[in-house]
């Protein structure tokens, strides 16, 4: 399959390197970060800035994992590590297996969405491990819930025969074959309310891939009107999120995750995202796509935001973007990658870059 290229760049963005390091031998939280911190989420609520990050196992420690863990800053460059938040089930249910819980191994990569004071965590699951403690396809959505943005969480899988729920299965055959990973979560914007009859209540644009064949990737549209929609991750057909037919995005785009921005001032989404370096699988940029309709992306609207171009540290794998509107001037989009030209999943730090508001479209003055 043939990849494409961005033709623009996104104006208005500085790069202001490492925020957050992973802890070092000794240290308490060496054993679940100490391998590198990555998939920074940033969430905002009263006078805090929350990160949630993953954490993954030096190779020096024998108990493999992967964890979720929190850190809480108020101006996002000084950063109080708050510790776990999320394991795999292993840990509570050490005589099952992959077989009896899809997030077995890890749960990873959460995304919070927060209505009338219920706390939903959409997160990653996974049952297998490789030997770099990275998590193994295939990888599902899931669910757990908290009293307030510092949790306690609490996995809709530990609660009485709900073990084996997803928030919707992979499907043989589709673009989200092997992983539908969870993303962004926002209420449809086109949702007239109760009752509505064309539109769902809630939109989901989440990570997908299939290894049928040769390996494609990119963004899902996941819908709901109900953000406890769960089922048995070997049904087909069940109480799930019901999922558009194509994806968001064409698979030569070869982009992964989602965090996405409504510039307010002019009608316009932005999707920002990763995109994959075609010759060693790895992200090597932050790519944005636009829109004034999020049912429909036109694929020629893109513009790379961050690359080894504009860094100031990273300048080999450029990890997942989440953005957080910080005042009428300021966008903060917070990404994980290693110092140097380090392609390698481990040993990643959490970076900061901030884009200037109000977004602009970019034109052909902007061509790379």
């Amino acid at each position: 399959m043939g990849k494409t290229q961005c033709q623009y760049r996104l104006e208005g963005v500085t790069d202001h390197g490492v925020i957050l390091r992973p802890s070092q031998k000794g240290e308490p939280l060496y054993p679940c970060e100490g391998g590198g911190i990555r998939e920074a989420i940033l969430n905002r609520e009263g006078p805090y800035f929350y990160l949630f990050y993953d954490g993954w196992t030096p190779l020096d420690v024998a108990d493999k994992m992967n964890y979720n863990l929190r850190a809480r800053s108020l101006d996002l460059r000084h950063w109080e590590k708050q510790g776990v938040q999320l394991t795999g089930a292993r840990r509570t249910h050490p005589d099952e297996s992959p077989a009896d819980r899809f997030d077995y191994y890890c749960r990873v990569s959460p995304w919070i969405y927060q209505e009338e004071g219920v706390y939903s965590m959409f997160y990653i699951g996974s049952g297998g491990q490789m030997p770099d403690s990275t998590p193994e396809v295939p990888y599902a959505t899931l669910l757990a819930h908290g009293g307030s943005i510092e949790g306690p969480w609490r996995p809709v899988t530990e609660e009485p025969g709900k073990g084996r729920h997803v928030c919707f299965p992979l499907r043989p055959g589709t673009f989200y074959s092997h992983t539908a990973c969870a993303g962004h979560v926002m209420r449809n914007p086109k949702w007239r309310g109760e009752g509505d009859p064309d539109n769902y209540k809630y939109m989901m644009f989440f990570g997908a891939a299939s290894m049928e064949g040769e390996l494609t990737r990119g963004i899902g549209i996941a819908r709901t009107n109900d953000l406890n929609a769960t089922d048995d991750f070997d049904k087909m057909e069940g109480n799930f999120w019901h999922i558009d037919d194509q994806p968001l995005a064409p698979l030569e785009d070869d982009v992964e995750n989602s965090s996405v921005y409504y510039e307010a001032s002019t009608g316009t989404w932005y999707l920002f995202t990763n995109h994959i370096d075609p010759t060693n699988t790895y992200t090597d940029a932050i790519w944005v796509y636009w829109t004034q309709d999020t049912d429909h992306w036109d694929p020629a609207n893109k513009a790379v935001v961050l690359d080894r171009q504009n860094t100031v540290a990273v300048k080999g794998a450029i990890g997942m973007p989440t953005v957080l509107k910080l005042d009428g001037h300021t966008l903060a989009m917070a990404y994980d990658g290693a110092e140097g030209e380090d392609y390698s999943h481990m040993n990643r730090s959490i970076c900061l870059a901030t884009i200037r508001l109000p977004l602009a479209v970019p034109g052909r003055a902007s061509a790379q």
